[in-house]
């Protein structure tokens, strides 16, 4: 389909304001455009369908329906409406955020670590939320978190990107049977070794994927940076390329078990809270819950919240300043406008023909969860508070022996 032009109105009601989409990837074009029954300055984001081909299977309501399931989440963006119209086909529209972390990393090749425990406080808040919800996301990346500003002035970061989404707790609050032999669904910079490995996920999954996102963040780059799928890749090159990525995150693991007595050159850029957090990960399996407060508190441990709050506000948007009541325009619009009117292709776009391999169906939204389908929130059994206060004990311990060594 052929790009919406400015000025373009769509269904009736939504007027297209930005010279060509603000992003896009193999599915989806995103716009920016103007609502006039909105409040204040009108602007929101509209998400339209592009089916890479006639037998791809449409996906956008069912990650509508995600989206409308979690409303009222920390980091999950508002949702407007979801309609169909001659010239846009299916299109979604949400309330309009800011550029991309994967975006902001292009141009802060590195943020400190203060910096990235502010961001990767909240992006550990939402996953936490949309897993006790019952959903796995299966594609958490930088380039799937937004930045906006919450309520005009407080930074803040939202997750999208549904199409992956699926549902991995049953209605009594118990994880799905396991399956085995499944295909790949994620990225695969940020994938797990389960995933590489053709094992299903489980919550632990997701937080390896956010773990691999704050590492790039705060040392600027991963030890398989050198993977860069591209379309014209011969299928063996390909292969083996992934079989050296999984070997090098198996590695870091084992890496950031001894990094106390001999770490690596990488480990050495690495914050300890981050090797803990591995650590913690590294001993959990498929059905586990995710001691996600244990690991609150070592992200907490790498800087106060003054200092995290003012290293982040610093590194992505330095010497700017964010005063709701001079500005006849919502700071939250201000920074959606940064990337003005340029098409933004994410870099790592090519990875999604990992979802198209020959041994993947391009069934990209596993059982999608409608509303009336996805149960509500279950209390948190005995047992997992248990197991979750013998890995905060294993944590505390783990801390001390660092303090130690450090001292």
């Amino acid at each position: 389909m052929a790009q919406l032009s400015k000025g373009s109105v769509v269904a009736g009601r939504y007027v297209i304001d930005s010279n060509g989409c603000i992003a896009q990837g193999n599915y989806a074009q995103v716009y920016r455009a103007k609502d006039p029954e909105a409040g204040g300055d009108g602007l929101v984001a509209i998400k339209v369908e592009v089916l890479p081909s006639k037998e791809a299977r449409p996906l956008l309501r069912s990650e509508a329906d995600v989206l409308r399931f979690l409303q009222g989440l920390p980091g999950i963006p508002k949702f407007i409406d979801l309609g169909e119209s001659d010239d846009a086909g299916c299109f979604m529209v949400l309330e309009l955020l800011g550029e991309d972390l994967g975006a902001a990393l292009s141009r802060v090749p590195r943020f400190s670590p203060a910096a990235t425990a502010f961001l990767g406080m909240q992006m550990l808040e939402t996953v936490r939320s949309i897993h006790e919800r019952g959903l796995l996301h299966r594609d958490i990346k930088p380039n799937n978190f937004l930045l906006g500003r919450h309520q005009g002035t407080h930074l803040n970061v939202s997750i999208v990107d549904f199409g992956l989404v699926r549902r991995h707790l049953e209605q009594d609050g118990r994880p799905r049977p396991k399956r085995q032999g499944c295909d790949f669904r994620g990225t695969t910079r940020y994938a797990s070794a389960a995933v590489h490995s053709r094992e299903d996920q489980g919550r632990v999954d997701d937080l390896w994927s956010l773990l691999y996102a704050l590492l790039e963040m705060c040392v600027g780059s991963l030890p398989w940076s050198f993977y860069k799928s591209r379309a014209n890749m011969l299928p063996e090159a390909k292969k083996e390329a992934k079989i050296r990525v999984l070997e090098e995150k198996r590695k870091l693991l084992q890496e950031a078990r001894v990094s106390q007595r001999k770490p690596s050159q990488y480990m050495r850029q690495v914050p300890v809270p981050l090797a803990l957090f591995m650590r913690v990960l590294g001993d959990l399996s498929y059905a586990d819950r995710p001691p996600y407060e244990s690991l609150m508190e070592l992200l907490c441990r790498m800087g106060d919240e003054d200092e995290r709050h003012d290293a982040a506000e610093e590194e992505l948007y330095p010497g700017q300043t964010f005063d709701h009541a001079e500005s006849s325009e919502s700071p939250h619009r201000q920074l959606a406008k940064q990337p003005e009117e340029v098409e933004y292709q994410d870099e790592e776009e090519e990875e999604e023909e990992d979802y198209e391999d020959e041994h993947e169906d391009d069934e990209r939204h596993d059982e999608a969860p409608k509303e009336h389908e996805v149960a509500e929130e279950e209390e948190e059994e005995e047992l997992q508070q248990e197991e979750e206060q013998v890995v905060d004990d294993e944590v505390e311990a783990e801390a001390e022996v660092d303090d130690e060594v450090e001292a």
